[in-house]
């Protein structure tokens, strides 16, 4: 990590230092926290255009609701937001889908400021979610596909995914696994109540685009947010706090929130794993309660 923010120092190149996994991180945590304020120190004088891959959150391939696969257990399951979105100076992004995934990357090898990429396990090898039926969920499944050449997308703007027809009834706000979550129980929901809620999915953490989610609380004036994270210091419970400050008067009740839970490590066995994190059913129940208040 040293090596690539001094490099990048020298020429204005972004150089990409690879952590195998984000539980790593702590042996570079002081070299990472500098070169996101070196910039401030200097004046202006010195960027520091760095690019941090790193894989992050629950392990195996796929939903987690969907998958029989255990996953990175105590040692390779942590999320990485609630570290990388305190440093100021520090761009943060977490995307959901391949289409994302690879135009927010080349994106952030162009910027001049460090740049951690969250990646989150299961979706190495995942697929577009669908609901409980079987049928793909066409909100969505369009990015899964990848063109071949260059493109880049703008660092800072989120993805509003509609599911269903007309007005949304409920926002939810999310990133990474949880934006396939919480489409599948989305459109569960509105396959069986009819309407339409809308999946925010935030794509860039910090900073994030405050425009979109305050817009989708306005339209819906009902609100969860759903992180991999555990709830303490969590970044989702900033979001949450954020929305509460910031769009209380556009709430029709008490914004939900829904996170992991507060055990020491996720487990390794799938069925553990699954109860460990949110999935579609638990973000459905929670969307069900919001309906009927």
């Amino acid at each position: 990590v040293g090596i690539a923010a001094g490099a990048g120092m020298i020429d204005g190149k972004a150089r990409c230092a690879e952590i195998q996994f984000v539980d790593y991180h702590q042996s570079a945590a002081q070299t990472i926290r500098l070169a996101a304020r070196i910039l401030y120190q200097n004046y202006g004088d010195w960027h520091v255009p760095l690019l941090i891959r790193t894989k992050s959150g629950s392990g195996g391939g796929g939903p987690i609701s969907s998958s029989t696969v255990g996953g990175g257990a105590y040692g390779h399951s942590n999320t990485g937001e609630q570290w990388f979105t305190t440093i100021p100076g520090m761009i943060t992004i977490c995307p959901a889908t391949p289409f994302d995934a690879k135009g927010l990357l080349l994106e952030a090898a162009r910027a001049q400021s460090p740049v951690t990429f969250l990646e989150r396990g299961r979706l190495y090898r995942s697929e577009p979610p669908k609901d409980s039926h079987g049928n793909i969920i066409a909100a969505i499944a369009e990015y899964w596909n990848v063109p071949d050449g260059y493109y880049t997308l703008p660092i800072g703007k989120a993805r509003r995914l509609r599911i269903g027809e007309g007005p949304s009834s409920v926002a939810i706000i999310c990133w990474g696994t949880m934006v396939l979550e919480a489409c599948t129980a989305a459109a569960d929901i509105v396959n069986r109540e009819g309407g339409a809620i809308e999946v925010v999915d935030l794509r860039t953490l910090a900073p994030f685009d405050e425009e979109a989610v305050a817009a989708a609380v306005r339209e819906a004036n009902r609100v969860i947010v759903v992180t991999e994270e555990a709830d303490l210091t969590s970044f989702g419970r900033h979001v949450h706090s954020w929305i509460v400050q910031n769009c209380f008067y556009d709430l029709d009740g008490t914004p939900a929130f829904i996170s992991a839970l507060p055990a020491p490590a996720a487990p390794y066995n799938a069925p553990e794993e699954i109860a460990f994190y949110p999935t579609a059913k638990t973000i459905e129940a929670k969307i069900e309660e919001l309906l009927e208040e």
